[in-house]
């Protein structure tokens, strides 16, 4: 991200970045994105041909457990396959 930014103060361009990474970058100018604003997606991943192991189970578990008790901003949703 350091690099990226660099090359912004150096005049080569602009990045869409977290907006926490400029804060301490005063020679540059930050425009929010409006909403709907930009989201990305986050997964575990697995094989699907091997069980998680034990840890790994319980990791997925508390995850999931957590998601569906919290209320998620609008237009976001949880997905998940069993």
């Amino acid at each position: 991200m350091d690099v990226v930014l660099s090359l912004v103060e150096a005049g080569l361009g602009s990045a869409i970045v977290p907006g926490m990474v400029v804060a301490s970058r005063p020679a540059l100018s930050v425009t929010r994105l409006a909403p709907p604003g930009m989201h990305r997606v986050i997964a575990l991943a697995r094989r699907r041909d091997a069980p998680l192991p034990h840890a790994a189970e319980a990791l997925r578990g508390t995850l999931l457990s957590h998601l569906r008790r919290r209320r998620l901003p609008a237009g976001d949703e949880l997905l998940f396959s069993p």
